[in-house]
Protein backbone atom coordinates (compact mmCIF):
# COMPACT_ATOMS: atom_id res chain seq x y z
CA UNK A 1 0.00 0.00 0.00
CA UNK A 2 2.88 2.37 0.65
CA UNK A 3 4.19 1.64 -2.85
CA UNK A 4 0.78 2.46 -4.31
CA UNK A 5 0.50 5.66 -2.27
CA UNK A 6 4.03 6.68 -3.27
CA UNK A 7 3.26 6.05 -6.93
CA UNK A 8 0.01 8.03 -6.72
CA UNK A 9 1.80 10.94 -5.02
CA UNK A 10 4.55 10.86 -7.66
CA UNK A 11 1.93 10.95 -10.43
CA UNK A 12 0.14 13.88 -8.75
CA UNK A 13 3.39 15.81 -8.34
CA UNK A 14 4.42 15.15 -11.93
CA UNK A 15 1.04 16.24 -13.29
CA UNK A 16 1.05 19.35 -11.09
CA UNK A 17 4.56 20.15 -12.33
CA UNK A 18 3.25 19.86 -15.90
CA UNK A 19 0.54 22.40 -15.09
CA UNK A 20 -2.37 20.02 -14.82
CA UNK A 21 -3.77 21.25 -11.51
CA UNK A 22 -6.81 18.98 -11.80
CA UNK A 23 -4.39 16.15 -11.07
CA UNK A 24 -4.25 17.09 -7.43
CA UNK A 25 -8.02 16.80 -7.23
CA UNK A 26 -7.87 13.21 -8.47
CA UNK A 27 -9.11 13.64 -12.02
CA UNK A 28 -6.15 12.17 -13.92
CA UNK A 29 -3.88 10.56 -11.37
CA UNK A 30 -6.03 7.50 -10.69
CA UNK A 31 -6.37 6.62 -14.36
CA UNK A 32 -2.65 7.10 -15.00
CA UNK A 33 -2.00 4.88 -11.98
CA UNK A 34 -4.30 2.22 -13.47
CA UNK A 35 -2.48 2.39 -16.82
CA UNK A 36 0.89 2.04 -15.05
CA UNK A 37 -0.38 -1.00 -13.09
CA UNK A 38 -1.67 -2.57 -16.33
CA UNK A 39 1.63 -1.96 -18.12
CA UNK A 40 3.83 -3.21 -15.27
CA UNK A 41 1.74 -6.35 -14.69
CA UNK A 42 1.65 -7.08 -18.43
CA UNK A 43 5.41 -6.66 -18.69
CA UNK A 44 5.88 -8.99 -15.72
CA UNK A 45 3.62 -11.56 -17.37
CA UNK A 46 5.50 -11.22 -20.66
CA UNK A 47 8.93 -11.59 -18.99
CA UNK A 48 7.84 -14.63 -16.99
CA UNK A 49 6.35 -16.17 -20.13
CA UNK A 50 9.64 -15.71 -22.01
CA UNK A 51 11.58 -17.21 -19.09
CA UNK A 52 9.23 -20.20 -18.78
CA UNK A 53 9.29 -20.83 -22.52
CA UNK A 54 13.09 -20.74 -22.49
CA UNK A 55 13.21 -23.16 -19.56
CA UNK A 56 10.68 -25.50 -21.17
CA UNK A 57 12.64 -25.58 -24.43
CA UNK A 58 15.85 -26.23 -22.49
CA UNK A 59 14.24 -29.04 -20.49
CA UNK A 60 12.68 -30.48 -23.63
CA UNK A 61 16.06 -30.67 -25.35
CA UNK A 62 17.71 -32.48 -22.43
CA UNK A 63 14.93 -34.85 -21.36
CA UNK A 64 13.45 -37.76 -23.17
CA UNK A 65 9.74 -38.10 -23.58
CA UNK A 66 7.04 -36.08 -25.20
CA UNK A 67 5.50 -34.47 -22.10
CA UNK A 68 7.70 -31.35 -22.19
CA UNK A 69 7.01 -30.83 -25.87
CA UNK A 70 3.28 -31.14 -25.32
CA UNK A 71 3.47 -28.78 -22.34
CA UNK A 72 5.30 -26.20 -24.45
CA UNK A 73 2.93 -26.58 -27.39
CA UNK A 74 -0.18 -26.37 -25.22
CA UNK A 75 0.87 -22.95 -23.90
CA UNK A 76 -0.52 -23.93 -20.50
CA UNK A 77 2.03 -21.84 -18.64
CA UNK A 78 1.24 -18.81 -20.79
CA UNK A 79 -2.45 -19.25 -19.98
CA UNK A 80 -1.71 -19.50 -16.27
CA UNK A 81 0.52 -16.41 -16.42
CA UNK A 82 -2.44 -14.45 -17.76
CA UNK A 83 -3.64 -14.48 -14.15
CA UNK A 84 -1.01 -11.87 -13.25
CA UNK A 85 -2.52 -8.73 -14.85
CA UNK A 86 -6.13 -9.04 -13.65
CA UNK A 87 -5.05 -10.26 -10.20
CA UNK A 88 -2.56 -7.44 -9.70
CA UNK A 89 -5.00 -4.86 -11.05
CA UNK A 90 -7.72 -6.23 -8.75
CA UNK A 91 -5.45 -5.75 -5.74
CA UNK A 92 -3.80 -2.47 -6.73
CA UNK A 93 -6.88 -0.48 -7.79
CA UNK A 94 -8.23 -0.44 -4.26
CA UNK A 95 -5.50 2.07 -3.38
CA UNK A 96 -6.60 4.56 -6.04
CA UNK A 97 -10.32 4.08 -6.56
CA UNK A 98 -13.21 4.15 -4.11
CA UNK A 99 -16.92 3.48 -4.12
CA UNK A 100 -18.97 2.23 -7.02
CA UNK A 101 -16.21 2.67 -9.60
CA UNK A 102 -13.91 0.43 -7.53
CA UNK A 103 -16.66 -2.17 -7.29
CA UNK A 104 -17.20 -2.20 -11.05
CA UNK A 105 -13.49 -2.35 -11.84
CA UNK A 106 -13.00 -5.21 -9.39
CA UNK A 107 -15.94 -7.07 -10.89
CA UNK A 108 -14.41 -6.72 -14.35
CA UNK A 109 -11.10 -8.05 -13.02
CA UNK A 110 -12.91 -10.93 -11.31
CA UNK A 111 -14.69 -11.88 -14.53
CA UNK A 112 -11.41 -11.78 -16.46
CA UNK A 113 -9.85 -13.97 -13.75
CA UNK A 114 -12.69 -16.48 -14.09
CA UNK A 115 -12.16 -16.77 -17.83
CA UNK A 116 -8.38 -17.07 -17.50
CA UNK A 117 -8.89 -19.90 -15.00
CA UNK A 118 -11.44 -21.59 -17.31
CA UNK A 119 -9.02 -21.30 -20.25
CA UNK A 120 -6.18 -22.70 -18.13
CA UNK A 121 -8.30 -25.61 -16.89
CA UNK A 122 -9.44 -26.45 -20.42
CA UNK A 123 -5.85 -26.29 -21.68
CA UNK A 124 -4.71 -28.56 -18.84
CA UNK A 125 -7.51 -31.03 -19.59
CA UNK A 126 -6.54 -31.02 -23.27
CA UNK A 127 -2.92 -31.66 -22.29
CA UNK A 128 -3.93 -34.61 -20.12
CA UNK A 129 -6.26 -35.88 -22.80
CA UNK A 130 -3.54 -35.73 -25.42
CA UNK A 131 -1.19 -37.74 -23.19
CA UNK A 132 -3.90 -40.29 -22.47
CA UNK A 133 -4.89 -40.49 -26.11
CA UNK A 134 -1.33 -41.16 -27.26
CA UNK A 135 -0.68 -43.91 -24.74
CA UNK A 136 -3.97 -45.77 -24.90
CA UNK A 137 -5.70 -47.89 -27.48
CA UNK A 138 -8.38 -45.20 -27.89
CA UNK A 139 -6.85 -43.83 -31.10
CA UNK A 140 -9.37 -45.55 -33.35
CA UNK A 141 -12.39 -44.39 -31.39
CA UNK A 142 -14.22 -41.08 -31.68
CA UNK A 143 -13.43 -39.70 -28.23
CA UNK A 144 -12.94 -36.04 -29.16
CA UNK A 145 -16.60 -35.42 -28.34
CA UNK A 146 -16.03 -36.30 -24.69
CA UNK A 147 -13.26 -33.71 -24.49
CA UNK A 148 -15.53 -31.10 -26.07
CA UNK A 149 -18.29 -31.89 -23.57
CA UNK A 150 -15.86 -31.44 -20.68
CA UNK A 151 -14.72 -28.12 -22.13
CA UNK A 152 -18.35 -27.08 -22.56
CA UNK A 153 -19.13 -27.87 -18.92
CA UNK A 154 -16.31 -25.61 -17.76
CA UNK A 155 -17.40 -22.85 -20.15
CA UNK A 156 -20.96 -23.11 -18.81
CA UNK A 157 -19.62 -22.87 -15.25
CA UNK A 158 -17.61 -19.81 -16.30
CA UNK A 159 -20.75 -18.20 -17.71
CA UNK A 160 -22.68 -18.88 -14.49
CA UNK A 161 -19.90 -17.51 -12.28
CA UNK A 162 -19.45 -14.45 -14.53
CA UNK A 163 -23.14 -13.59 -14.44
CA UNK A 164 -23.19 -14.10 -10.68
CA UNK A 165 -20.27 -11.66 -10.34
CA UNK A 166 -22.06 -9.13 -12.55
CA UNK A 167 -25.31 -9.22 -10.61
CA UNK A 168 -23.61 -9.77 -7.23
CA UNK A 169 -25.45 -13.00 -6.45
CA UNK A 170 -24.28 -16.45 -5.48
CA UNK A 171 -23.77 -18.87 -8.39
CA UNK A 172 -25.98 -21.35 -6.52
CA UNK A 173 -28.78 -18.77 -6.44
CA UNK A 174 -28.57 -18.53 -10.24
CA UNK A 175 -28.60 -22.29 -10.69
CA UNK A 176 -31.50 -22.89 -8.33
CA UNK A 177 -33.42 -19.88 -9.63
Amino acid sequence: SSLAQTLLQYIRNTLAHLGLHNATSGVYDKWIYLVIVIIVSSLLMWALNKLCNYLLLHIQQHRKGVFWGHLYQSKLIAHILWLIPPASIHVMIQFAFKGLLLTYLQRICSIVLVWVVIQSINTFISLLWEGFYERSNMRNRPTKGILQIIHGIFIALGCIVSVSILINRSPMALITG
